[in-house]
């Protein structure tokens, strides 16, 4: 357990939790968070038109039996500092999904995870854990009605870092 709390601190921070946001589709979030984890010195200069161009060939939109959500990342060599920021959008914002054409339906996304990680090991590892949480239902409905930074935080934590999602 303690490795997983290492991981989980590594990535989650409270400067990289944005609830409440109106941002009010994939062109305003992105330019808004990439602008964010630049100035915070997440990424380098390069990492929106990176983020971008990147959902545009893979998109990431991902339905859940609960909740639409998605993760978007670029290549490693756009990323100073690793992170993981965590969006919760007053209203959802429309993603195209993974694996799927820009003709398919949008996915309506109300949970979203950035990640900037530097290993594509460790991408891997991470992922698997977002997508065990991200299928927990209790989680998500947490996660909807945490109020501020520090909920949302340890909402992640205690589920990122249980045995089940490992």
């Amino acid at each position: 357990m303690a490795k997983n709390d290492v991981t989980f601190d590594m990535f989650f921070k409270n400067d990289l939790v944005f609830h409440d946001v109106d941002w009010v589709d994939t062109a305003d979030f992105f330019h808004k968070i990439s602008e964010n984890l630049e100035r915070g010195g997440y990424v380098a200069p390069t990492f929106y038109g990176a983020i971008t161009e990147r959902e545009l060939n893979y998109p990431t939109g991902l339905q859940t039996a609960s909740i639409g959500a998605a993760i978007p990342h670029a290549d490693p060599v756009h990323i100073k500092e690793p992170f993981i920021a965590v969006i919760r959008p007053t209203h959802s914002i429309a993603f195209a999904p993974m694996g799927g054409s820009p003709d398919d339906e949008k996915i309506q996304a109300k949970i979203i995870f950035v990640l900037g990680v530097m290993r594509n090991g460790l991408q891997v590892k991470v992922l698997q854990r977002l997508m065990g949480m991200l299928s927990d239902e209790a989680v998500i409905h947490q996660l909807l009605q945490a109020s501020n930074e520090d909920e949302i935080l340890r909402i992640i934590k205690n589920s990122f870092t249980s045995e089940q999602t490992v």
